[in-house]
């Protein structure tokens, strides 16, 4: 599934320049698009990020047409399975960070595939723009503080209803992205408590994080 892109203008200089001068945000583009294939269904509301510059432009579509093959193959799972009962995909997305520097992306896939309900899931997406190189959570966050990282979680959890049953804990296939201030932890549902419970959002600034943040932040 093929998303248009419209390319805006944006201030922004060359690798070795984009790194060490403050960041520049890039310029984003909301695509909507919608279609039917088979017995599928699929929404997609996603973000596309651009830039006048050719060669941050070429940065920029590294991490386009990583989202789209993952989304790609979200598509041809679905419909892979070839069962009468109509698939749904619907596919957003939120940037917390787009720059010059780091793209933060993450993208809530819901799922339809029968049953009593679909899924919702998340996907982090951690973009180092000019490495070029995509950020994995040891990258991110020293695990050998994972106790106090937790600790933190725990406390800076909304539960006060107390809908969530479960402390939240730090995997490395923990959803992370970050802003140029915060951290931001998400978790799906049946991560903290039952589907009722719903999806978590945890904000821990980065000066509360302190050394447990890799250095590359």
């Amino acid at each position: 599934m093929k998303r248009k892109q419209c390319w805006l203008p944006a201030l922004l200089v060359s690798i070795a320049c984009s790194c060490a001068r403050p960041e520049a945000n890039l310029d984003v583009n909301l695509v909507e698009s919608s279609a039917r294939e088979h017995h599928l269904q699929s929404r997609l509301a996603l973000g596309v990020v651009s830039s006048a510059d050719p060669a941050t432009d070429k940065r920029c579509s590294l991490f386009n047409e990583r989202i789209d093959a993952f989304i790609s193959g979200l598509r041809d799972s679905l419909l892979a399975d070839t069962a009468a009962t109509p698939r749904e995909l619907w596919v957003s997305d939120t940037l917390f960070r787009a720059t010059d520097r780091y793209i933060s992306a993450r993208l809530t896939v819901y799922t339809y595939s029968g049953g009593a309900h679909g899924m919702t899931r998340f996907h982090a997406f951690n973009y180092d723009t000019c490495e070029q190189e995509f950020i994995d959570n040891a990258r991110l966050l020293d695990y050998t503080r994972k106790a106090e990282i937790e600790k933190l979680l725990k406390v800076r959890l909304d539960n006060k209803d107390g809908r969530f049953t479960v402390d939240p804990v730090l995997t490395p296939s923990t959803v992370i992205n970050f802003s140029a201030g915060e951290m931001i932890f998400t978790y799906p549902p049946y991560a903290l408590g039952p589907y009722s419970s719903g999806a978590a959002e945890i904000i821990v600034p980065l000066e509360a994080l302190g050394k447990a943040v890799k250095p590359r932040l």
